[in-house]
């Protein structure tokens, strides 16, 4: 009895199977996958953005030529300037000696060279009359070239003396913004040492740094306060940076604009270097990477079709990319690119029935 039923329970279960096996309801298919597509927009007249600071044309470290005790500072950070003002001055008062001391001893020399320029001509006088040498005739010849030499030494070091007690007091050589002061009263400096950074009065430029794939373009925009300002490449780096690897380049503003200030960061935009190929604008999850090159998918009669592109710029949300295949307005499948395969059975969301 109990294999009976057991016969009957296998061929209830077979049957049951069998009908499950069958087919999908009507109306349902079970051999196609739904996806999510964007539509490609061409973006030929694409940007890139990249942080500039603002920095004068000209900026000089400002130093004392001589060493010595910082006695006035006139000057503070972000001051205009003109030419010829006073900015710092040293205690003068071991220059003034200095000055006092190389007088004295070019007068001292100034005497010697007297009496030498004397003896010699006595000695010129005696020794045509034959009552002196020839021999010390030349002695008294090279006394007067010695007095003459330590004189002109002696006016080199009075004119150092000079120079010293001028260079003691630090003015401006042109017109100019104060970026930032170092000296303070009663600092002893030494010559070269740095009191001062100083741009001169100019128009302003932007400073930017490149990649070092990306040469810097000849030109590209400011934007300030929404007003994009057109900049025009001045200089740029002989080579790339060997640490940051990226081009040190200086760009002249086209126009003034007040809100510009030293050291200021600003942002910069400049135009894609155009491929021979159009670029197109597609979102990020439209990019697969899985294999040797990115791809993206599109719907071809119903089936998956996958097209090799080269990826141009990513930000955010979207990508620039290039293909010969791509054209304006092609679909492509936007999300769970990773689990397609070529020849896939899938149809756009938006052909579903609500």
């Amino acid at each position: 009895m109990k294999k009976v039923f057991f016969s009957l329970a296998i061929v209830s279960l077979f049957s049951g199977c069998s009908q499950n096996s069958g087919g999908p309801a009507e109306g349902e298919s079970s051999a196609h996958r739904w996806v999510q597509t964007t539509t490609l927009v061409e973006a030929s007249d694409s940007f890139f953005s990249l942080t500039g600071t603002v920095k004068a044309r000209h900026e000089v470290e400002l130093a004392f030529q001589v060493g010595g005790k910082i006695d006035r500072r006139l000057v503070d950070a972000g001051q205009s300037i003109r030419k010829g003002d006073v900015l710092f001055a040293l205690d003068l008062r071991d220059l003034r000696q200095s000055v006092v001391t190389s007088r004295a001893r070019l007068k001292a020399a100034e005497a010697t060279l007297e009496l030498a320029e004397n003896e010699f001509s006595q000695d010129s006088q005696l020794i045509e009359q034959g009552y002196k040498s020839r021999r010390e005739y030349q002695r008294t010849l090279l006394a007067l070239k010695e007095a003459e030499n330590q004189r002109d030494a002696a006016e080199a070091e009075l004119s150092q003396a000079l120079n010293a007690l001028d260079y003691g007091v630090l003015k401006s050589d042109s017109d100019g913004f104060i970026l930032d002061a170092f000296g303070e009263p009663g600092e002893v400096v030494s010559a070269g040492q740095t009191v001062a950074k100083f741009a001169t009065d100019a128009q302003p430029e932007v400073e930017v740094d490149f990649p070092s794939d990306l040469y810097p373009p000849e030109s590209g925009e400011l934007i300030v306060d929404g007003v994009a300002i057109a900049l025009k490449r001045r200089e740029v780096s002989g080579a790339a940076d060997p640490l940051s690897r990226t081009w040190k380049t200086r760009y002249a503003i086209d126009q003034k604009h007040p809100g510009l200030r030293y050291g200021q960061l600003v942002k910069t935009q400049f135009r894609d270097s155009q491929p021979d190929i159009p670029l197109y604008k597609t979102k990020i999850s439209s990019i697969d990477e899985r294999g040797e090159t990115p791809l993206i998918w599109t719907v071809d009669n119903g089936e998956t079709l996958q097209i090799s592109i080269s990826i141009h710029k990513i930000e955010t949300e979207y990508a620039w990319v290039s293909s010969p295949e791509l054209r304006d307005g092609l679909e492509v499948i936007s999300l769970g690119t990773h689990l397609l395969k070529p020849g896939m059975a899938v149809r756009p969301v938006s052909e579903r029935e609500i």
